[in-house]
């Protein structure tokens, strides 16, 4: 009686480890990431994906990391600080490529919708008005170099147009307050100081998307990895398909961004429904597609050191 016991007692074990090997390989592996970002509406992607739980849904144990800039972001990304750049400035991460040119692979483009805004009592009526004016702009070399670039498509003789470069916070006191004639800025600056009646739109087209990518999106923003994360294959499929569940629920009509913006972002409330979301795609076609343009004219500029070969960015699985 007492083998049999035994005997019934090692074959229950032996199932049980049996059982035990055969779903282990099935267990999702769990990732610690820790993803950059940067306040801003553009990051809605980043922002659905964490606070559904899509991440962890593809195995991640994910860590937001808020910085105040995308240059910012990118430095941490440099010094391993994060993985992944949730939400950042695609000018700032391609500055960083002349002294690091391998230091991130892009996986999604984040679409941006810049403005030019005056004060109410302007004599600014439109663009070709600016000339000899003082532009207020983002810091930074490269977003400078797009306003020249658009108002100079635009046959605006951009020769005596002086450019200021102004953090977003500082934005529209110094227009408020005449440290500048005009901003050419994004949102939600813009609707910032529309809605409070103290400015105006010139242009709420998008500029650069006209005069500079043939009608095309402006890729402003960037998702993206660093390249030591780019060499885990099974994380980065996930990452990717986790980002396009993202953009699924975003899709969708009734889909309500605000618990997002008030949570994420510093947007007044009374704005919200005056803010369009640009959109973004994380499919590596239409990354390359979206990019193509957007890259021969920053080589044709010079703004960096080396050409960009953004097919080279782009990660591909």
């Amino acid at each position: 009686m007492k083998s049999k016991l035994l005997w019934i007692f090692s074959s229950i074990l032996l199932i049980i480890i049996i059982g035990l090997l055969i779903l282990k390989p099935f267990e999702k592996e769990e990732l610690t990431t820790r993803i950059g970002i940067i306040k801003v509406q553009s990051g809605l992607p980043t922002f659905v994906a964490y606070e559904n739980d899509i991440l962890k849904e593809f195995g991640f144990v994910p860590e937001l990391v808020a910085f105040k800039t995308s240059d910012q972001t990118f430095d941490a990304l440099k010094n391993g600080d994060i993985d992944i750049v949730g939400v950042s400035g695609i000018a700032q991460g391609l500055s960083l490529l002349d002294n690091n040119p391998n230091s991130f692979k892009i996986i999604g483009i984040l679409n941006s919708s810049p403005c030019l805004i005056v004060k109410n009592e302007s004599e600014i009526k439109e663009i070709e008005d600016l000339k000899g004016k003082t532009i207020g702009v983002y810091p930074g070399s490269i977003f400078g170099k797009y306003v020249k670039e658009a108002l100079n498509s635009a046959s605006v003789d951009i020769s005596d147009i002086t450019y200021i470069p102004l953090p977003p916070p500082l934005q529209l006191n110094e227009l408020k307050n005449e440290g500048v004639d005009a901003l050419f800025t994004l949102q939600p600056v813009g609707v910032h100081g529309v809605s409070t009646s103290s400015c105006r739109y010139i242009s709420r087209e998008n500029l650069f998307s006209k005069y500079l990518l043939n009608g095309n999106p402006f890729p402003g923003g960037v998702v993206a990895v660093s390249e030591a994360f780019s060499k885990n294959e099974n994380a980065m499929k996930n990452l990717i398909l986790a980002y396009k569940k993202s953009l699924t629920i975003i899709s969708d009509s009734r889909f309500n961004p605000v618990p997002y913006l008030d949570k994420y972002t510093s947007i007044d409330p009374t704005v919200y429904n005056e803010i369009m979301y640009e959109g973004a795609t994380f499919d590596r076609d239409s990354i390359i597609e979206r990019t193509t343009l957007f890259g021969e004219n920053i080589n044709k500029w010079g703004l960096l050191n080396s050409k960009v070969d953004f097919s080279s960015l782009i990660y591909e699985d």
